[in-house]
């Protein structure tokens, strides 16, 4: 008799326990989803504002008069500045 009620109240608490631990585990896994994803946004907007610094505008350069020529690419000349 006392076997019967001890397996029942294992088996009761045994079952809610993985249904607990299903959820948690789903929980766990949305939530580091959601951090993965606002990591890789982090990551390509800070790329994106560390790139901006390196823009030059066309007033802060220098060409000599007879513009140096220093190759040719698929975008164009390349011009020697200061």
């Amino acid at each position: 008799m006392y076997i019967r009620i001890y397996i029942y109240i294992y088996i009761c608490i045994h079952t809610y326990v993985h249904i607990y631990l299903y959820i948690y585990i789903y929980i766990y896994i949305q939530v580091l989803f959601v951090l993965v994803l606002l990591g890789l946004f982090y990551i390509k907007v800070a790329t994106k504002m560390a790139d901006s610094i390196w823009e030059i505008q066309i007033e802060d350069l220098h060409f000599d008069t007879p513009a140096e020529i220093l190759g040719r690419g698929t975008f164009g000349l390349v011009v020697a500045a200061k």
